[in-house]
């Protein structure tokens, strides 16, 4: 078992009131995690920020925000071996030998090697307790922690940069409580998880194959408005940064029908935004890092199904029109087709030809295969009609012949 230092929560005489609801697991709609932006169920490594955009990392077995010369192993998201309570997880760290995250009834939060494999306390020789299994992460990657029907945890980051509990909550709820010289995480005291990976690419096409993006007639210009609203998710993830030129080219470039493509939107805009973390922060420094991290976050919340292609699919309905660009081609519904010999669009958009009948679009008409056709007639008694070398055709259940002038006009009346 790993040894933990005490924790100081002084709050420097500074007085809050905190009320507390009984904790409910953040569980997306959707609960499979599709479209979000971090799912615990798929093994794929994760930051989590703090509230000045800095990794959690490990020091001394205690959590705590990165400093210069940290190296951020990353997170894992794993499910206890109990499997209860569901939508719970522990978070450990990345490695050959796992070391699980967990919060102790002290304050203190730190690692340990051993999961609490549920929501029940382990004792340490120290005389703490801790427990592991409590974490759980919703759609827009905000990972929340509580007792399940009991205690919700809030995070702060104390004066030495090392994370913390406000361990006063567990001796009741609604109370006065000191909150001074500590900074509280944002985003309802939740820590934003980022995926190390790079998002899987949607499809972010303006539109379907064979059709190209022009302005609409009169032109709908595309407008731009910065990060985002205060209190939005963005804003969480990108505080006091200057990004905003970056955005609003981000939202020019989604709103432009001509020559943009989602892909190469979303990598201007991380150009854009390193190059505004160049500008405006030291090399080397704990500033420039976070604005890296921050950069970073934006452009994979932007390169997701969730945040990014939608956004890129509305604003082309917005400003552009889809128009076939293949010579010799019309638009029907979604697609680009040649009224001169698509057989479901013959001549015109839903005229289609009896396939059953064997009909083909010749020159934007519906004209039958005479085999195809007599195939499907039946002579005397239900039987075919078999064609015999001379072109004519036999009905297989007597005499009766049929020329093959005589089939083409019954297959073309």
């Amino acid at each position: 078992m790993l040894c933990y230092k005490d924790v100081l929560l002084t709050r420097y005489g500074q007085t809050t009131t905190v009320t507390v609801s009984p904790y409910v697991p953040a569980i997306p709609t959707n609960a499979d995690y599709s479209e979000c932006l971090s799912d615990p169920n798929s093994n794929a490594e994760v930051e989590l920020l703090g509230p000045n955009m800095l990794e959690i990392v490990a020091r001394n077995g205690l959590a705590v925000e990165a400093g210069v010369d940290d190296i951020s192993p990353g997170h894992l998201f794993s499910a206890p071996a109990s499997g209860l309570p569901q939508h719970v997880y522990d978070l450990k760290l990345a490695g050959a030998v796992p070391l699980y995250l967990a919060l102790f009834k002290s304050g203190v939060v730190g690692y340990v090697e051993n999961s609490s494999d549920g929501q029940t306390y382990v004792s340490t020789p120290e005389g703490d307790e801790y427990i592991t299994t409590v974490w759980s992460v919703d759609c827009d990657g905000i990972a929340t922690a509580g007792i399940s029907g009991g205690l919700k945890f809030q995070f702060f980051l104390n004066v030495n940069g090392e994370v913390v509990t406000d361990a006063a909550l567990h001796a009741g709820l609604g109370k006065k409580r000191q909150a001074g010289g500590v900074t509280a995480f944002p985003n309802n005291n939740g820590i934003n998880t980022i995926p190390r990976t790079p998002a899987p690419l949607p499809p972010g096409q303006k539109c379907p194959a064979g059709q190209g993006a022009f302005p609409k007639n009169p032109p709908v210009n595309p407008t731009a408005n910065g990060c985002g609203a205060k209190g939005s998710i963005s804003w969480y993830v990108i505080p006091n940064l200057d990004f905003e030129e970056a955005c609003n080219a981000h939202d020019i470039c989604f709103g432009t029908c001509e020559g943009t493509t989602f892909n190469g939107c979303n990598s201007d805009f991380l150009g854009r935004m390193q190059n505004a973390c160049n500008r405006n922060t030291e090399a080397g420094s704990l500033k420039r890092r976070a604005c890296m991290n921050a950069a970073s976050s934006y452009h994979y919340m932007v390169s997701t199904e969730r945040f990014g292609a939608k956004a890129f699919a509305s604003a082309m309905r917005e400003h552009c029109d889809c128009k076939c660009t293949t010579f010799g081609t019309t638009q029907c519904g979604d697609k680009c087709v040649n009224l001169q010999t698509d057989p479901t669009n013959c001549g015109s958009c839903g005229n289609a030809c009896s396939v059953v009948e064997g009909a083909r679009c010749v020159n934007g008409q519906c004209t039958k295969d005479i085999e195809q056709c007599v195939a499907n007639l039946r002579c005397e008694a239900g039987y075919l009609w078999l064609k015999q070398g001379n072109g004519s055709y036999r009905c297989a259940g007597g005499g009766h012949t049929m020329s093959a002038q005589e089939a083409s006009n019954k297959c073309l009346a």
